[in-house]
């Protein structure tokens, strides 16, 4: 501005000076409202973008989400949320390469973040990459969330502990889910879901500890009842296998391996000689009847491997020296002859383990009450319990 043009400005009366001043800043802030409208105006688009990505990926179209998060990305390029749910959309999609980039990145400004780990996690699990996905796993149990905190965290764990059992690491497993029973509350839904893990697990313990958690909160609760019933029959406590599989089948939840399950501890308990408080005639019938049933089954077995018992063989093979003792104990074992007493009760029923013992190396599992047989013959004290 020249110098005249200063001087013109300054002898203006101060009423001009001020109205100019005025203008001036009523500009300034309607420029400035124009432009926070139009802020405004992009959070509000990118917004409805998020919320598009968001509907399309629950919906199972990555592709759109991922368009949508870009889109809601060209207004708020550094928004948090929006760049975590395009790297989840391009996992989803597959795009494996772009989303662990962005996840990275995501991790080197907050590496405490549960859902970044968790995500991480995921892709470090798909890639084979072992220790990487244990590392973020434990980051995303113990991490930060921004919401429901302790179900994410269960949730994390609850992953971790399947990929375990996938890569058959049932030691890690058991650990990691007895950390988690022992941080579920009393009235937790979660419970039975973590008993069926503690199965597939191998540790019937600690789900049938499970199952029965549930069960205190509804005791007619049919998954629970059926979990409990297939954990004892592990244990070897048939008796409370079957009472739990017993009040299943009554609310018509039995599932055919458990049904098994359920008709196997029925003929433990029916035919368990070991049982206490039987009356004597009771205890020799069971005796009788476990004996005849292995032999019976040793005939089978014999007949379908093609060995002949009756012949003399030096040494006799297990099959036929098994049945040599069977047939030297069958007239002691007769109805008329048999008065067992606790030492020769103990006997009859070890030859009859042996028999269903070996008969399972020759011709594999049994069924039925030969299994019933086999399993008495492992847990003598299993019908009590």
């Amino acid at each position: 501005m020249d110098s005249s043009r200063i001087k013109t400005i300054l002898q203006r009366p101060p009423a001009a000076l001020s109205a100019l001043l005025l203008l001036a800043i009523a500009g300034f802030f309607a420029v400035n409202r124009l432009v926070h409208k139009f802020q405004h105006h992009e959070q509000d688009l990118g917004r409805a973008m998020f919320r598009a990505g968001q509907q399309a990926r629950v919906s199972g179209n990555p592709q759109l989400a991922i368009a949508d998060f870009r889109a809601a990305l060209g207004f708020d390029r550094d928004n948090y949320q929006y760049l975590l749910n395009l790297a989840k959309a391009l996992a989803d999609a597959g795009r494996t390469e772009e989303a662990e980039s962005y996840l990275a990145t995501l991790w080197e400004r907050a590496p405490q973040d549960g859902d970044v780990n968790l995500q991480l996690a995921r892709l470090n699990a798909g890639q084979a990459a072992t220790e990487d996905a244990l590392r973020h796993y434990h980051s995303a149990i113990y991490g930060i969330w921004q919401n429901d905190p302790d179900q994410n965290r269960r949730k994390s764990r609850m992953e971790l502990v399947r990929y375990l059992l996938q890569h058959n690491d049932r030691t890690q497993a058991q650990s990691e889910l007895i950390a988690m029973a022992a941080g579920l509350p009393p009235a937790s839904d979660w419970h039975p879901q973590v008993a069926d893990l503690f199965m597939e697990a191998g540790d019937s313990q600690h789900a049938l500890g499970e199952y029965r958690q549930a069960l205190k909160l509804d005791a007619r609760n049919p998954r629970a009842l059926a979990g409990a019933g297939r954990a004892a029959y592990q244990l070897g406590e048939y008796s409370t296998a079957e009472r739990y599989l017993r009040a299943a089948s009554e609310q018509g939840s039995l599932d055919s391996a458990s049904r098994e399950i359920l008709q196997t501890s029925d003929l433990i308990l029916k035919g368990d000689p070991f049982r206490r408080r039987l009356p004597d005639s009771e205890r020799r019938n069971r005796v009788q009847a476990a004996f005849l049933q292995a032999g019976e089954r040793l005939q089978q077995c014999a007949q379908s491997r093609g060995v002949n018992l009756t012949l003399p063989t030096t040494p006799p093979p297990p099959l036929q020296a098994l049945y040599g003792q069977w047939l030297s104990w069958k007239p002691r074992v007769e109805p008329r002859q048999f008065r067992p007493g606790t030492d020769t009760m103990d006997t009859v029923m070890d030859l009859v383990a042996q028999i269903e013992q070996e008969t399972e190396q020759e011709c594999g599992p049994p069924t039925g009450m030969d299994l019933a047989l086999l399993l008495i013959a492992r847990n003598r004290d299993g019908g009590d319990r």
